[in-house]
């Protein structure tokens, strides 16, 4: 959990009570560092494995203290899991998702150099219709590492989820290693990007037409850092096909 607070108080202590009223854990809150001019601490309950409805409390002394309800369920995780597959689905790039958009950007992209560049696929971002590298190894990773602990057609749908994303990393690494960051929306600069929301996505999906959408190789953070997370989320996926896809298994291992 992550405790934020207006100042800096010297630290503080943490308790975890159970529906009971009993404290099952307690222990100091870590400070992490400031950021955004606010201060942030952080305390781990994960010990804490029985199901159930607890509360976290947090109590820096000087009547400076909160508190949070929070819930142990695997059942809960798993509706989330599903929310946040049916969410990624809807944001699909470069194909038409049913009764949420057309196909789209079936054109991108353009290469600085001015040559097209097969960068097609991905995730539209949360606040826009842009792309990037540098987040787009988080759901691959997290959707592969549900699919470990699921079974049935949730595991099936998180990998089919996990592998939509993993083709546009190993599309977006060209032969030389390069990983290409970030697909601009619609050449607009930054603080156009989150207008495009409400503008729809219709696209002529024409290559080589003025709104095939520009590719730069650094986005929001230094490029090699992009590769390593990538790198991972391929190996995790990789692995966990060993046995059941071994042709796509080992297209991951080899672009890692």
């Amino acid at each position: 959990a992550v405790v934020r607070c207006d100042g800096k108080p010297d630290g503080g202590k943490f308790s975890v009570i159970d529906g009971k009223g009993s404290t099952v854990l307690s222990g100091r809150l870590d400070y992490w560092g400031e950021y955004w001019k606010k201060h942030f601490w952080t305390l781990d309950f994960s010990k804490i494995k029985e199901e159930g409805e607890y509360t976290i409390k947090a109590d820096f002394g000087n009547n400076i203290s909160a508190e949070s309800k929070v819930i142990i369920s695997r059942e809960e995780i798993l509706k989330a899991a599903e929310k946040t597959l049916e969410y990624f689905y809807l944001q699909r790039c470069g194909t038409e998702v049913e009764k949420w958009h057309k196909l789209c950007h079936a054109d991108d992209g353009v290469l600085p150099d001015g040559t097209h560049f097969d960068a097609t696929g991905g995730w539209h971002d949360c606040a826009g219709y842009d792309k990037e590298m540098y987040t787009n190894h988080l759901p691959v990773y997290v959707f592969t590492t549900i699919a470990y602990e699921a079974d049935g057609k949730l595991k099936a749908r998180m990998i089919e989820e996990a592998k939509w994303g993993a083709d546009w990393v190993m599309r977006m690494t060209d032969d030389k290693g390069y990983t290409w960051c970030h697909v601009e929306p619609h050449n607009l600069p930054p603080e156009e990007f989150i207008k495009v929301w409400s503008n729809g996505t219709d696209t002529d999906n024409i290559i080589g037409t003025a709104d095939d959408r520009k590719l730069t190789k650094n986005a929001w953070g230094p490029e090699e850092g992009v590769q390593a997370a990538n790198m991972g989320a391929l190996v995790k996926l990789g692995y966990l096909l060993r046995d059941e896809d071994r042709d796509y298994s080992a297209r991951c291992i080899a672009k890692a």
